[in-house]
């Protein structure tokens, strides 16, 4: 009998770390990789309004199984993360790599929407969170990151050289020709 338990309990703790290994692991990964924006959420059950957001200059950067999380372009966490979307909602757990809170587990829920992220995370291990929504009084965090998009590069597109071709005449006309008299 005793043997049994083990082995269903090797069995689940396998089934559970190979979950990022799942080619949907693998996929919700790819997803979360890049920069996000704060847009919204809420901080012990009290909403965060477009200006608060805006104003906390939020942003989380994640390169592989790390998030550093910046404040008003300053780092001010690191964190590793594992995922399992197989759960329903997608689960993900998170620990604090430097800093006060080193060591410092959480567990949460997510979801990716296309170009955005929603996370709802709980700092003391205590349980995870089952929704998105958080109750007032509530010490979990809700977070509503949007993709941040790469600056368009100037001057690659062929309309932009065309234009620039175009202007050039008249630029040099109106400025280099009045220089030189």
């Amino acid at each position: 009998m005793k043997s049994l338990l083990i082995s269903l309990s090797c069995v689940g703790l396998l089934t559970t770390l190979s979950a990022a290994q799942t080619p949907a692991g693998k996929d919700d990964m790819a997803k979360f990789q890049g920069k996000w924006r704060l847009v919204g959420g809420s901080v012990n059950g009290k909403k965060l309004g477009d200006a608060e957001a805006v104003a906390m200059d939020m942003m989380l950067s994640i390169k592989g199984d790390q998030i550093a999380t910046y404040f008003r372009g300053v780092q001010k966490a690191l964190l590793s993360f594992k995922i399992d979307p197989s759960k329903d909602p997608k689960e993900i757990d998170t620990v604090d790599l430097d800093g006060i809170s080193k060591g410092v587990k959480s567990r949460g829920i997510y979801a990716i929407d296309g170009d955005t992220l929603k996370m709802t995370l709980r700092d003391k291990y205590n349980g995870r969170p089952g929704k998105f929504e958080v109750p007032e009084g509530v010490e979990d965090l809700y977070v509503i990151m949007c993709r941040e998009k790469p600056p368009p590069q100037i001057g690659t597109t062929f309309s932009t050289r065309m234009l620039g071709y175009a202007v050039s005449p008249v630029l040099r006309a109106a400025v280099l020709e009045p220089v030189q008299k």
